[in-house]
């Protein structure tokens, strides 16, 4: 563990040191902290990509209020009665060098939707405990660009998908989902819906010249249930109607999307969970 003082530790993140030592890199985001948005930079601790949790786009997020994350420990407060003695839960620090990995937290919101996003990253304790330093430090950011490790972030991406579910079928369901969140012209949202159920429905073995012909076909054969087949027609009669009509509501998207994901759930996942169960 590094012990020396924290400008050796500074020269020796940046290589400056005398035999030129560079500390592993932790984690080498793609984005270009010097060279991206000057408004960026001015505001911005460091720079992660992600997918916006909200609005689903891919974007650089400006991470632009940071601090140590401290975990209070899982006892709860509690009183000794023989010793009368209150005890609460406790904030465990442990000795730290200007190296020493600690847990930070920080505050982001999407440059495209503006909804915020938490961010936990670790990295090296000089750079988290010098937050306010490194406001107005540009080599100070450089490095905490350079050594910071995203741990994860808040809230998710909340995307429906599973592994039974046909990977066409899946891939295909996921843009139309993004597209949703997005509020991306509901009438495509519909059709795309409409697309994944007649994916769905001729990998589930429905025959026939239409889908309507299809989806009758598969409740004769019992794949699917008179509630299934009631929710398919629902699926293909907005989506027809989309595709004629630009008179679709961000609800009815927002409902049709719902209700592809729930014939999906029914069609591929349930019936794989239940083979899993089956076979342990």
């Amino acid at each position: 563990m590094f012990s020396g003082s924290s400008e050796n530790f500074l020269r020796i993140l940046s290589g400056a040191s005398s035999g030129g030592v560079v500390s592993k890199t932790l984690y080498n985001s793609s984005i270009d902290f010097v060279s991206s948005s000057i408004i960026y930079t001015n505001m911005a601790y460091f720079m992660v990509n992600l997918n916006c949790p909200n609005c689903t786009r891919d974007e650089h997020f400006a991470v632009t209020e940071i601090k140590e994350l401290f975990i209070k420990s899982d006892s709860l407060a509690s009183i000794d009665e023989s010793r009368a003695v209150v005890s609460t839960p406790s904030v465990k620090v442990t000795e730290r060098f200007p190296d020493t990995l600690v847990d930070g937290w920080g505050t982001a919101s999407c440059p495209k939707c503006f909804q915020p996003v938490l961010i936990i990253f670790k990295a090296p304790y000089l750079l988290v405990s010098k937050s306010r330093e490194l406001k107005d430090n540009t080599q100070l950011k450089v490095l905490l660009q350079k050594h910071v490790e995203i741990i994860d972030w808040f809230p998710k991406l909340d995307i429906f998908s599973h592994p039974a579910i046909p990977e066409k079928v899946r891939n295909l369901f996921r843009d139309v989902q993004r597209a949703e969140k997005q509020k991306f012209n509901p009438p495509l949202v519909v059709v795309g819906c409409r697309s994944v159920l007649e994916e769905a429905v001729k990998t589930l073995g429905g025959q026939g010249d239409t889908l309507y012909d299809k989806i009758e076909d598969l409740y004769k054969q019992g794949v699917i249930t008179r509630v299934l087949k009631d929710w398919a027609t629902i699926i293909r009669k907005y989506g027809n109607k989309a595709a004629h009509e630009i008179e679709t509501t961000q609800e009815e998207a927002t409902e049709m999307v719902e209700f592809t994901k729930i014939f999906l759930e029914y069609t591929f996942v349930l019936p794989w969970q239940v083979e899993q169960k089956r076979l342990q």
